[in-house]
């Protein structure tokens, strides 16, 4: 999998960038994204690309009239990412109202346009304020599109990228609510890019979860 570049010259690549507002970021996130998807069909691998960003989407969703169009606008261009794609691509949530999980309207449009999803557990508990209620809603009713996730815990106020067990999300209750198809990464980064050890960690706290659920339900036996 090849993830799309984050930003350009500090501004993130969001789907709301307008080709006149902000034309620089807007032509390098459409020229990038069209030689990584060509990159991807010949080497037959899948491009990530954020359906919607942080802090920026906010700025960006008030450029349009209303949220719902900015919503529109957010559908249209991941409408025609996916025909370009032709099964290259998948699509990750990000933590604003123009491409969230959580929110049930916009949860229910994402089913029908039967999206390839990344979810990143953290942006669905900051989207959703810490809410682990709507949150475990959320990865049930999204989960048959679901192809890989992005394990990371959080506060549930900002993006804080937590090792799993140092933040609020239940871990235990998210487990099986998990597409077990999926593929899933501990997107947790560490003070230097020489250690890997918030990743370990992380690993081995989920694998302990497993293993006392396993013992659980054998003495349940």
């Amino acid at each position: 999998m090849i993830h799309h570049p984050m930003s350009y010259q500090g501004v993130h690549l969001d789907q709301l960038l307008d080709p006149h507002r902000e034309a620089a970021a807007y032509q390098f996130l459409q020229t990038s994204t069209a030689q990584l998807l060509a990159l991807a069909t010949e080497l037959d691998v899948k491009v990530l690309v954020h359906g919607g960003y942080g802090s920026d989407s906010g700025r960006l969703i008030d450029e349009y009239e209303s949220l719902q169009v900015a919503r529109d606008v957010v559908f249209e261009r991941l409408d025609n990412l996916v025909r370009q794609a032709s099964g290259h691509v998948v699509i990750e949530n990000g933590v604003t109202a123009s491409f969230m999980y959580g929110d049930p309207q916009l949860d229910e449009r994402i089913i029908q346009h039967h999206y390839p999803l990344v979810c990143d557990l953290s942006h669905v508990f900051i989207a959703l304020h810490g809410d682990m209620e709507l949150t475990m809603l959320a990865l049930k009713r999204l989960a048959p599109l679901i192809q890989h996730y992005h394990l990371v815990d959080s506060m549930g106020t900002r993006h804080d990228s937590l090792p799993l067990g140092q933040g609020l999300i239940d871990w235990q209750r998210v487990l099986p609510v998990l597409n077990p198809h999926a593929t899933m990464i501990y997107e947790v980064p560490d003070e230097t890019d020489a250690t890997c050890a918030n990743m370990l960690s992380s690993y081995h706290y989920l694998r302990a979860l497993e293993l006392r659920s396993i013992e659980g339900g054998q003495a349940n036996d």
